[in-house]
This record gives C-alpha cells, structure tokens and sequence, in this order.
C-alpha cells in the first residue's frame, strides 16, 4: 500500500527556498544597467542581433557578476539554519549546520567540539572563495568610479 510521505525531510524541502532569491535578480539588474550601450551599439552596426550581442557581448563581460552571486548564494544555502531547522526533524537528514547547532544543544560544555565542527564547517566555503576569488575581485575593481 502507498503511503503518501510528508514533504519535509527531502532534499526538495530545503532547496526550493532558495530559488528565490530575489536580492540577486537585482544585483543582476543593477550590472546589467552599468553595461556601457554604445558597446551593443557597437554589436548591432557590425550585424549581430540584440540576443546575440547579448551572448557574445554582455554575457562574457559578466563573469564578475556570475562569480559573485555564486558565492554569495552558496555561503548563504551553507550557512542556512533557519530552513533546514524547520523542514527537517530526522537526524540523519539534518544539514551541517543543524547539526552542529544540534550537538552543541547536547555537549554545550565542550567548546572544542562545537569549534572544530565551525573550523569543519568553513572549509568548503573558503575554498570555493579561494577558486572564485579571481573573478570576484575583478568585479570589484571595475565597478569603481572611473574618470
């Protein structure tokens, strides 16, 4: 017999949240505003049509950006308490985090424990920092004001 399961507890549960983000639509959108009009002026003359001058134009100027909401999103979802707290209640589902707030509730006097599941817990975030920092900076620089 099928027994229709609850939708907490599933990978689903946790990810649909976070395809919402809407702050990064607008970081997004503010990028794309700072895109210089004359470079797609520039496209146009020499043939290319508006969808095309966007994907060999602005897309490969939008590395910076890309980068930047990559990281942004995967340190948000990694960090997350507050949605994996609340849609999952079996242990051996729980996320790092949960966990680790979970063990912490239970050994509250063993501060090593708690520090080394932090020090744990930061090495995939830094480390994709690490391999995305390149483009990350470079959105930076540029999006100074130039004279």
């Amino acid at each position: 017999m099928y027994v229709p399961t609850r939708s907490g507890n599933t990978i689903w549960a946790i990810t649909l949240p976070f395809l919402s983000q809407t702050m990064y639509l607008f970081i997004a959108r503010q990028f794309f505003y700072s895109v210089p009009d004359e470079l797609i002026e520039a496209a146009r003359i020499d043939g290319v049509s508006h969808v095309g001058a966007f994907f060999k134009i602005v897309c490969p100027m939008s590395k910076p950006l890309y980068a930047t909401i990559a990281i942004l999103a995967f340190t948000g979802t990694w960090n997350s308490y507050l949605v994996p707290a609340t849609f999952i209640n079996r242990i051996e589902k729980y996320t790092l985090v949960v966990g680790l707030q979970t063990v912490n509730m239970s050994f509250f006097q063993k501060t090593n424990l708690t520090m080394a599941g932090v020090v744990l817990l930061s090495f995939p975030v830094i480390l994709f920092f690490i391999f995305n920092q390149k483009k990350f900076v470079q959105g930076v620089m540029s999006s100074g004001i130039k004279a």
